[in-house]
């Protein structure tokens, strides 16, 4: 009896072990990213950057107050995601990129000129335009996505973003963008 639980124990040793040693060497060893899921995560990232500091502009210098809770919650929203991302690329040894697309730049820096009305309906335009990519490549993403784990991101802020969506279009009526 005793000589069976050493059995028992030695090979339950043995199989820890092996785990041990399979969970080093993938963390050694970080998977490569198909092109497509690393381009769905760069795009995600930089989505992300550039919502969290047009929403806070808008939060700042929207003159309607929809307009201004809209880019809080986008800002909130956002930020909580680039945390989230932040953990997984981190854990799985992926660089997340921290700067915004130019496109997105010369976006901020025309908002940064406008006040008033005009802001807030330039800034429900881009809004519109950016959720309706945004949510599309998630859409998309979490479809077709090689790696689970990206799978897993696109899944996980495809809510958000289509709130955000939902969202953006209703506040883009109210100020007289076509939704």
């Amino acid at each position: 009896m005793q000589s069976l639980r050493l059995r028992i124990a030695f090979r339950l040793a043995l199989v820890v072990a092996a785990g041990v040693a399979l969970a080093a060497r993938a963390g050694a060893e970080p998977r490569k990213l198909s092109p497509a899921d690393q381009n769905l995560v760069k795009n995600l990232a930089q989505s992300h950057v550039a919502g969290v500091k047009l929403g806070r502009l808008a939060a700042q210098r929207g003159s309607n107050p929809a307009v201004k809770a809209f880019g809080q919650r986008v800002s909130q929203d956002r930020a909580t995601l680039i945390t989230e991302m932040n953990m997984w690329a981190s854990s799985h040894q992926v660089a997340l990129p921290t700067a915004i697309r130019p496109e997105q730049s010369a976006e901020l820096k025309k908002l940064q000129g406008l006040s008033g009305p005009a802001f807030d309906q330039e800034y429900m335009r881009y809004a519109l335009q950016a959720h309706r990519t945004d949510v599309t490549q998630l859409q998309q993403g979490a479809q077709q996505a090689q790696d689970p784990n990206v799978q897993g991101l696109a899944t996980k802020a495809l809510p958000v973003l289509q709130g955000n969506l939902g969202a953006a279009q209703t506040v883009a009526a109210q100020v007289g963008v076509a939704p």
